[in-house]
């Protein structure tokens, strides 16, 4: 009998230890070759952070730049490497020089591939914004991003603008907007010695084209009957209508932000410019050029210091901190410490039966799959402010307000929630009253029922083009 009770234990200790396959740090990235201190670096460029996850926690933000995993350089497998290490020391290069390590702790999880709460929302049908920066939207111009490849735009920490002749006013006000943009990725405004100088030119004029009048003649086929042959035939129809006869007004803006090295341009080194970013567009309303700072502004200086994004994700979401295997519908692969979910007793290994907050898809079947499909198929919204402009794919609705296609559409992570008979209309969903309540069933195969208030969260997600 004691052996057996051995065997027992040591099969339980055995299962618990092999049950621990891989760990989560809570961060999107790429793998970029980056000049720094003069010569070419590996690098991983962070590009989205999930929220309370550990890189998030440490402050780590968008763009900065992983050199080293404890430190040995980083390589292309790094998101194999960082799977196995339940700790690691990160050592980071920021915009303005900086360079510090930052020890981590990773989140354990109960299988090697998991999703988290921000992966599946961006897939959410009215969850995304997306901003395109150095890709061509449907009819509208993209953003031109030029940066200098041999000079190294991390190493500057300040700025100041230098306003021309030509509309000032103008170029100021612009100003007062990208200075909060620059600020945020960490650089400071310096009006007396400045890193760089930021250069701002803005214009917007009408143009007017005469169409003249004239004929166009439109050909149709329809079906008539024939007296003379007794049967039905294809007959064809000519008509004319008149065309033209009007005046077409365009208005063309432009909009070019450009960055130059201030200690070159004291120096007298023509050779100052080190990152440019131009668009222009041709469109029916005349530009308000704050508007346009704001929205064309920001998605050009989305591309600074790396050139290459080639859009912006923005998902409003309801977080929990349930990570979510990949395979087997509903089963919680991870808890991330501190969040809602952690706070309400949800354990790896639980299985999220279904939730009172609408659409249970995801608990019915592999997250793999709906996340392939959904991200096959998903929309993005494309704001300019007043350039607005909405890609869309063919879709179909279902009766009760949820999207044939769309599986993660109204569920509890849902920011805004499909209504109406046919789903054509929304709302935003507000848990503060009503939080949802999940059906958990445990390792013993015991059902409960959790309440668990979720967090009103922001997702920004930055997308790297070759």
């Amino acid at each position: 009998m004691k052996k057996i009770y051995l065997f027992v234990l040591m099969c339980a200790l055995a299962a618990s230890a092999w049950a621990q396959e891989s760990y989560y740090y809570g961060f999107g990235s790429q793998f970029r070759n980056v000049l720094l201190d003069g010569k070419q670096t590996n690098c991983i460029v962070v590009l989205g952070i999930a929220n309370f996850s550990p890189i998030d926690k440490a402050n780590i933000q968008v763009f900065d730049l992983i050199t080293a995993i404890d430190g040995e350089p980083v390589n292309d497998d790094y998101l194999n490497i960082l799977k196995k290490k339940p700790q690691a020391v990160f050592s980071i290069t920021r915009l303005g020089n900086q360079k510090f390590d930052v020890p981590l702790t990773a989140v354990p999880l109960l299988y090697d591939d998991c999703f988290d709460e921000t992966s599946l929302a961006v897939c959410d049908l009215w969850g995304t914004t997306a901003v395109y920066v150095t890709r061509k939207a449907r009819n509208i111009e993209p953003v031109e991003i030029l940066s200098d490849p041999e000079a190294d735009l991390y190493s500057y920490a300040s700025f100041d603008f230098e306003f021309t002749e030509n509309n000032t006013l103008q170029q100021k006000e612009i100003a007062v907007i990208l200075e909060t943009m620059l600020t945020e990725k960490g650089l400071v405004r310096d009006r007396n010695n400045p890193d760089l100088l930021v250069f701002i030119e803005y214009y917007s004029d009408k143009r007017e084209q005469y169409v003249p009048p004239g004929q166009q003649l439109k050909t149709r086929y329809g079906i008539g009957f024939n007296w003379l042959s007794g049967n039905f035939e294809t007959r064809q129809y000519i008509g004319s209508t008149e065309t033209g006869d009007y005046t077409r007004v365009d208005y063309l803006s432009k909009l070019s932000i450009a960055m130059a090295d201030a200690k070159k341009m004291q120096s007298g080194n023509n050779d100052f410019t080190v990152w440019q970013a131009n668009y222009e567009v041709v469109y029916h309303e005349k530009a308000n050029h704050k508007e346009f700072g704001e929205d064309i502004g920001g998605a050009m200086l989305a591309g600074f210091p790396v050139k290459s994004v080639g859009w912006v994700k923005y998902c409003h979401y309801w977080f929990t901190g349930m990570l979510f295997d990949a395979d087997i519908p509903g089963k919680v692969a991870g808890v991330i410490p501190g969040s809602p979910a952690d706070k309400a007793g949800i354990k790896a290994g639980d299985v999220i039966k279904k939730c009172s907050a609408g659409n249970n898809q995801i608990f019915k079947k592999p997250l793999r799959a709906l996340y392939a499909k959904a991200d096959k198929k998903s929309l993005y919204f494309s704001n300019y402010g007043r350039f607005e402009l909405t890609r869309k794919t063919d879709y179909t609705f279902e009766y009760g307000g949820e999207f044939r296609g769309y599986p993660f559409v109204n569920t509890y992570m849902s920011y805004w929630v499909t209504t109406g008979i046919m789903g054509d209309k929304f709302k935003e969903t507000n848990y503060d009253k009503n939080p949802p309540v999940f059906t958990v069933m445990d390792s013993n195969n015991k059902t409960r029922k959790v309440t668990i208030t979720p967090i009103h969260r922001i997702y920004r997600d930055y997308s790297l083009s070759e």
